[in-house]
């Protein structure tokens, strides 16, 4: 097992009464999820004698390479193996299947759906990558009509080009935006826009696909004429911000308090809010729960606050991302710079070619700040201080490489009318963002 996905689908499959073992050859993140459910293999590796007929079905994990020896054994012994949305797909090709879809804002739209959803004690299953605050768990099966899937264009696993979201033949598809992502893998931007045209091509008849028309690629892509496909388009929420606090302005001239903030916020609002009239909820329905929707962990999380200064942290650091988090605290914070420092943590971010799509996408921030782990880099040699300097081409860019030197500037600078981001989808090399963050707040000048 490995993966978050992985991980919150053996714990779901657990509580539907399945007897579930795994094995991994690294724990990096949900080790405590598997630990509250007695589903942490003993130690990590590969034991291939463990696969035996007894086993019903084998689920591989993205990384599983095709020499695995136990994926080998399972193939041996004839044992149906899946992969995680091959499986998801068994599961639900039965149900009305919701695919959420694009760059980023994906994981955020499924969630508002899903606390609408969850509000209205609707019956539904869903497969999201993080949760909502108040839950923990990611995926829900149960035998309810309606499953709610957040589609990633990723590639399945390293046996499987196919990109995630198309193993799971959407009845309504939605898409986000599109920016490109995941450079070592669509290594030209067409090949990346593909994924999503594949996407929306694969809308079945009497199904629906639903775009934002303010942006370009959705809008191009989306609009397609297609036979029977029932196309629909969602552009940012009318919103007022007043005193610190935004709220959606609805025909009726309410102002309804929403907990999240900032324009993609907005947008993402309007996503779900369409998605959510396709399955009976009604405008007036979606304004009352809407209003308790707190979020979701890892996206612009806020980790602490006095008076003045305010820091979240965020669980991607993607160009199109980073560009959107800043944004977005500078519209929830008009008066207060903004600081940020962002962790080149995946292989893209690392490699010398692809990190060149950072070019300029931390202009707007007030302090910008890079760490990266040279024990990572070694995967990426030629990255250097240099290297992610002339990249962003920013002159004022700070760049450490060493999370003790990282820590001592941060303390040595005064965060007084000025918000703070942590941005990765890492953990800086261990650092403690809580602990630091309240140290940043307690600093005076």
């Amino acid at each position: 097992m490995e993966g978050n996905f992985i991980y919150n689908l053996a714990t779901a499959l657990h509580l539907n009464g399945h007897t579930i073992t795994g094995s991994c050859d690294k724990l990096i993140t949900s080790k405590r999820l598997l630990e509250q459910w007695g589903l942490l293999p003993e130690k990590p590796g590969w034991f291939p004698e463990k696969i035996s007929k007894e086993i019903d079905s084998i689920i591989v994990g993205s990384h599983v390479e095709k020499d695995n020896p136990e994926l080998k054994r399972a193939q041996e012994l004839g044992l149906e193996v899946y992969s995680y949305p091959k499986y998801i797909y068994k599961y639900a090709k039965d149900k009305q299947r919701i695919v959420i879809a694009g760059s980023y804002g994906k994981t955020v739209i499924s969630a508002i759906i899903t606390h609408v959803l969850k509000y209205w004690n609707r019956k539904f299953d869903y497969v999201i990558s993080s949760p909502t605050k108040g839950d923990e768990i990611t995926v829900k099966l149960s035998d309810a009509p309606i499953i709610i899937l957040e589609g990633s264009e990723y590639p399945t696993s390293s046996m499987d080009a196919t990109p995630v979201f198309l193993h799971y033949r959407h009845n309504i598809g939605l898409i986000s935006n599109i920016k490109w992502d995941h450079f070592n893998i669509y290594t030209d931007f067409d090949a990346y826009v593909r994924q999503f045209d594949a996407f929306a091509d694969i809308s079945p008849k009497g199904g629906t696909l639903i775009y934002c028309e303010e942006d370009a690629l959705a809008t191009v892509i989306g609009s397609k004429e297609r036979p029977n496909v029932k196309s629909e388009k969602y552009r940012i929420h009318p919103y007022e911000y007043i005193e610190g606090q935004f709220y959606l302005t609805t025909p009726k001239e309410e102002k309804i308090p929403v907990q999240p903030f900032g324009q993609h916020y907005m947008r993402n609002i309007a996503g779900a809010k369409k998605v959510l009239r396709n399955i009976g909820i009604t405008s007036e329905q979606f304004y009352e729960a809407i209003a308790s929707f707190q979020g979701v962990h890892y996206a612009l999380e806020l980790v602490a606050q006095n008076h003045h200064t305010a820091i979240y942290k965020d669980g991607s650091a993607i160009p199109s991302q980073l560009k959107s988090s800043a944004t977005t605290l500078y519209d929830a914070f008009p008066t207060r710079k903004l600081a940020a420092c962002i962790e080149l943590h995946s292989y893209c971010s690392l490699n010398k070619e692809c990190i060149q799509e950072y070019a300029d996408m931390m202009a707007d921030v007030d302090s910008p700040i890079i760490y990266y782990n040279p024990e990572s880099a070694k995967q990426a040699a030629t990255i250097t201080e240099a290297v992610i300097q002339q990249a962003f081409r920013q002159d004022d860019l700070q760049v450490f490489s060493n999370t003790t030197d990282l820590k001592n500037y941060l303390l040595h600078q005064s965060w007084e009318n000025n918000n703070f981001l942590f941005m990765s989808a890492g953990d800086f090399n261990g650092l403690d963002i809580e602990g630091l963050a309240n140290q940043l707040l307690a600093t005076k000048k």
